[in-house]
């Protein structure tokens, strides 16, 4: 049910920066939200504020990995559109930050009762018990109030 992407080969240099050869698009970009690159990606915004690396998927991945600070960055300093996958791949990869962010954003939700229940029946039966259960539950709590309150 639930496959994370795979990291691509891409080398990094000695404290995380990539070389000087290397080709900026829209891979990479894909390649530092997988990985967590957050200082590259906000170095290279910096430097080149008009090129527009990131693209509708963006959100939806940075919510599967679940790193709210890259969808902080995203959101407000991109000014990359929220995609309502983003809230189902929070959801279904039981990010509750991840999520919380994107609801507290306005966040159109892409995710209904039966995605829920689907997605804690999953945790239920492969999970341990102890933290990951909190964490399952929690996200189930939250994606049911968001429901609810739409």
């Amino acid at each position: 049910m639930r496959a994370k992407n795979k990291k691509m080969d891409i080398h990094v240099e000695n404290e995380g920066h990539y070389p000087s050869y290397t080709r900026y698009d829209k891979d990479l970009w894909r390649h530092m939200i997988l990985n967590e690159h957050l200082d590259q990606m906000k170095s290279f915004h910096s430097a080149h504020p008009t090129i527009v690396l990131w693209d509708e998927s963006s959100m939806a991945l940075a919510a599967e990995i679940g790193n709210v600070e890259t969808l902080i960055f995203l959101h407000d300093e991109c000014k990359c559109p929220v995609d309502a996958e983003a809230t189902y791949n929070a959801l279904l990869y039981c990010n509750y930050y991840a999520l919380l962010y994107l609801l507290m954003s306005d966040c159109d939700v892409d995710f209904t009762h039966e995605d829920i229940d689907e997605v804690e029946r999953y945790e239920n039966a492969t999970a341990d018990e102890g933290e990951s259960m909190f964490e399952v539950r929690n996200v189930v709590d939250l994606a049911r109030q968001a429901l609810a309150s739409r």
